[in-house]
């Protein structure tokens, strides 16, 4: 079976874990701190804030951030998205998006959570940004916060992991003291608890993380040769290093073919506004949306992805006769 995603992980990330683990601290020690002044060189930021993951990133950005209790997001995405607002008794405003981009194709800057889907810059501009998807140099322009993921299948990998960075030091401010368990003060062991929040930082996924962020651009390189060959074979013009996706006719029988033929492909994403969870947040038509979600379809992308695979996916993909060229 040729497997959806599978870590670009070496003897590198190895050696950095038994160091980490040899020197004591394993947690919210020296590693955490590099790894963030690292990842915030990298994206163009002044801070960075390593956290257990990117919905633990989405969630202190909606606490930090002045949005109001509506917030706009794509139907389009990954179910953090909604859930961290709904969490801090916010209501979604689910929006359509564009079918070239993937992307929300409207949006209130101010109370707005964009996501950058499949790894596709999208053009609206907010406050906060879902970066789940999309690990770029120098990416981070204004003040607004970007919140990113390290999840076994994303663009780089601690395991478990993300990363909330900004620009804008009150927004850090705040999101630090939330990060910290709400506490402030001088002395480590005795401080005074002003907000509600907690610890999510692992040396041992940020001795990952480092060695991830030196890698990157190696595994960028792969990832485009994957999508140019997958672009070649499909007619198409995909651009996102993130998730490589596909439309099709009857997708019940072609994940049944691909799974015969031991291809190992995913959803990626249904609306959000149809699941059960946020039915009552759903008040308008979302056509694009609910067609995507018919339709779509993603298939392997990672940088151990081989020449040969690469192929036999192309070829078993255009064998099915469902592959919409849109």
């Amino acid at each position: 079976m040729i497997p959806f995603s599978k870590p670009y992980l070496g003897k590198e990330e190895e050696d950095a874990v038994i160091d980490v683990l040899r020197s004591g601290q394993v947690a919210c020690g020296k590693k955490s701190r590099e790894f963030e002044e690292k990842f915030a060189k990298y994206v163009g930021a002044k801070y960075a804030i390593y956290t257990n993951g990117g919905t633990a990133a989405l969630w202190m950005a909606v606490n930090a951030t002045n949005t109001g209790p509506e917030i706009h997001i794509p139907s389009t995405t990954y179910t953090a998205t909604a859930s961290v607002i709904v969490e801090q008794g916010k209501t979604p405003i689910f929006e359509d998006i564009d079918i070239k981009d993937m992307c929300m194709n409207q949006n209130d800057p101010n109370n707005s959570i964009v996501v950058h889907l499949t790894g596709n810059r999208a053009k609206s501009t907010a406050k906060i940004y879902d970066s789940a998807h999309r690990l770029e140099k120098n990416d981070i322009k204004d003040d607004s916060i970007w919140c990113y993921s390290f999840w076994a299948t994303k663009l780089i990998t601690t395991g478990h992991g993300g990363m909330a960075a900004t620009n804008n030091k009150e927004y850090y401010e705040k999101m630090k003291l939330i990060q910290d368990d709400g506490r402030a003060g001088e002395k480590p062991f005795y401080k005074i608890t002003q907000a509600v929040g907690g610890k999510d930082q692992s040396d041992i996924n940020a001795a990952i993380g480092i060695e991830q962020l030196k890698k990157l651009p190696e595994m960028n390189e792969k990832r485009d040769v994957i999508i140019n060959h997958y672009n070649k074979h499909f007619g198409l013009d995909r651009t996102g290093r993130h998730l490589y996706y596909i439309f099709v006719n009857d997708r019940p029988k072609f994940l049944k073919l691909m799974e015969n033929k031991g291809i190992q492909v995913s959803v990626h994403f249904q609306p959000l506004h149809k699941m059960p969870a946020y039915e009552k947040y759903s008040d308008k038509e979302l056509p694009i949306s609910d067609w995507v979600g018919e339709h779509i379809v993603s298939v392997p992308l990672f940088p151990g992805l081989t020449t040969e695979e690469m192929g036999y996916i192309s070829k078993e993909i255009l064998n099915t006769n469902l592959l919409i060229q849109q």
